[in-house]
């Protein structure tokens, strides 16, 4: 759906695993807020030109840790994003063991 779709998407571009990553990495945010990063308003566009909100305002108990990997999640540039799901399950596993990426 349009809530989950990652820029590359948007713009018609060739999906990879990174834009896996962006999709999971909405439902982080929804899961660690209990709410969409972009869920008003022209959402194609905010997912293509607004910064996502800093889940950790959102969701004051969070890990700033984990709050700065879901953000990396949703970068727009998939070049900023976990290169795939090993690389992201590694991220999560350093936050898991307190190890800083």
């Amino acid at each position: 759906t349009p809530y989950y779709m990652a820029p590359e998407q948007i713009l018609g571009e060739d999906p990879d695993a990174r834009t896996d990553i962006y999709a999971l990495g909405v439902t982080l945010f929804q899961m660690a807020t209990g709410s969409l990063p972009f869920a008003t308003g022209n959402i194609l566009r905010a997912h293509l030109e607004q910064t996502p909100p800093d889940p950790q305002a959102l969701a004051p108990d969070l890990e700033p840790a984990l709050s700065h990997l879901i953000v990396r999640c949703l970068a727009k540039d998939r070049e900023q994003r976990p290169r795939d799901g090993a690389a992201l399950l590694a991220a999560l596993s350093s936050l898991e063991d307190g190890v800083p990426e």
